[in-house]
């Protein structure tokens, strides 16, 4: 168990490497900032207890790895003045095989995601035009949101 702890300590420190230093960007305004389309470049999520046993894994999706990894694009989130937000999943071809609608608020650097089924929050921070978004979820689907979530969002131009 104490190796497992370890090798969790240091793939998480290593992930933190992608952070912007504290201080080194503007004080989030994501009422101001956030609106927009964005795309996610990257995600990583380390799954703390798969399905409530010892097990634990990091999964991780680069930029390049959207098509071979998930046979997928990268995601794409849009968040309006108003706030609704939607965000879509497409199949390599364009069409559209999901989408989650709900409404966001904002306190602080702390995003709110509400939809019918779930309410997410999360940590973002920009930096260099990127948007950092961290937070806990559950990713495994065992009721518990104790897998850390982690992703890079960039701005998109609209089709």
């Amino acid at each position: 168990m104490l190796r497992y702890t370890l090798l969790f300590t240091l793939l998480f420190l290593l992930a933190c490497q992608n952070l912007p230093a504290p201080g080194s960007s503007a004080p989030t305004n994501l009422q101001k900032d956030l609106p927009g389309n964005w795309e996610t470049t990257y995600l990583e999520i380390k799954v703390d207890t798969y399905h409530n046993t010892d097990s634990s894994y990091v999964w991780t999706v680069e930029s390049a790895d959207w098509k071979n990894k998930l046979r997928v694009r990268p995601y794409q989130s849009f968040f309006d003045a108003d706030h609704h937000f939607k965000v879509e999943y497409r199949d390599l071809q364009g069409k559209l095989m999901k989408e989650e609608k709900g409404i966001w608020n904002a306190f602080g650097d702390t995003l709110l995601l509400i939809r019918p089924d779930v309410t997410l929050q999360y940590k973002v921070v920009f930096h260099d035009k990127q948007a950092y978004f961290s937070g806990l979820v559950d990713w495994d689907s065992d009721g518990v949101e104790d897998d850390a979530y982690f992703s890079i969002q960039q701005p998109k131009a609209k089709n």
